[in-house]
């Protein structure tokens, strides 16, 4: 077992590491049944807010509870571990071998490589008042080719968290290369078209307003963007759209964050976390997760309730957890063999 210990955060102050852009490489979709798309844009939603107290709008402020009797929720209970992004994945690797067979690609360009696989963390419990947010704020094409009544009849929509859009991005953090795969909310304006360019994409999140006149009200604030900046600085998310609503749930007003200001922000209030302190506590804990987890085997990584440190135990000698789908497992062994085969000559 190994231990990653951080009771003294201190230790990880400073300038932080560096960090690579995520960059999109492949994407996913589940449908409005849950049934996965891989490389596909399908469930890919265009934000577009809802108007409401502007001149020549409506007064009524939208209820976010609205939709609560007839909300579709997805069964949870049932673990896809990490199937949608294997799939695609080697979907993706599949397409570029039938490139290496035209010679448009080159053999040793087809597998995806990187020291960790993973997902940045999918928020399967934000509620109704979240999910409805989203059905407001979004439309599912862009504006110009939207009718008027889906941009209008928002509202009315039946609540479900059944489609998502995925994008499976690489990047890294210190000396440790990631392919993180999450769900996002929305694109502003349109993807582009060039690779290299940064997505505009769109995170959206519902919040009662902040009380600051109360002693833990700014420090519950702060711990709320540490969450946002979190979530969104990892896929590479530039704007955090907040919708603030009362306490019965009607909706106030939306916030427009900037990621990448949020840190900043946080000094100037009561400073309760700091972002390089941040940064540099996951890439130490990346280097020792990838030191420690090697060859064959399944571990668990677990922490204890208010305990500032993170275990790395090892539960089995063999196989993966039933965490590798066959069909994966199969696909990379075929794409080994064609790799030996080509090394040999």
């Amino acid at each position: 077992m190994a231990t990653f210990n951080f009771s003294r955060l201190e230790q990880f102050a400073g300038n932080s590491t560096s960090i690579k852009r995520p960059r999109e490489f492949g994407y996913f979709s589940y449908d409005d049944d849950h049934v996965l798309k891989p490389l596909s844009a399908e469930s890919l939603s265009y934000y577009y807010p809802p108007t409401f107290g502007a001149p020549g709008t409506s007064d009524t402020r939208p209820d976010l509870s609205t939709g609560f009797a007839t909300f579709r929720k997805r069964d949870d209970s049932i673990d896809e571990h990490l199937d949608g992004l294997l799939d695609t994945l080697q979907l993706y690797e599949e397409r570029l071998l039938e490139k290496v067979q035209s010679g448009e690609c080159e053999l040793r360009d087809v597998r995806v490589k990187a020291d960790i696989v993973t997902y940045r963390g999918m928020m399967t419990k934000a509620g109704i008042p979240c999910y409805h947010f989203e059905i407001l704020s979004v439309l599912p094409k862009p504006w110009a080719d939207c009718t008027r009544e889906e941009i209008e009849c928002r509202e009315s929509k039946v609540v479900s968290n059944h489609a998502q859009y995925c994008s499976i991005a690489r990047t890294s953090i210190g000396t440790t290369s990631l392919i993180l795969a999450g769900e996002v909310d929305a694109v502003l304006g349109e993807k582009p078209e060039n690779s290299d360019t940064p997505i505009p994409w769109v995170e959206l999140k519902t919040s009662a307003e902040p009380n600051f006149n109360t002693p833990r009200g700014p420090a519950n604030y702060e711990r709320k963007l540490l969450k946002y900046w979190a979530q969104s600085f990892l896929l590479g998310v530039p704007k955090i759209m907040v919708g603030y609503r009362t306490q019965d749930g009607h909706l106030t007003r939306i916030e427009e964050l900037d990621t990448q200001r949020i840190p900043s922000q946080v000094k100037r209030g009561i400073h309760s976390w700091d972002g390089n302190i941040c940064i540099n506590l996951s890439a130490a804990f990346l280097e020792m997760l990838k030191q420690t987890v090697v060859g064959d085997g399944v571990w668990r990584i677990r922490r204890a309730k208010n305990v500032p440190a993170i275990e790395i135990v090892k539960v089995a000698e063999t196989g993966t957890g039933e965490i590798l789908k066959a069909g994966f497992k199969e696909h990379r062994e075929k794409l080994r063999a064609l790799e030996i085969s080509a090394a040999l000559g």
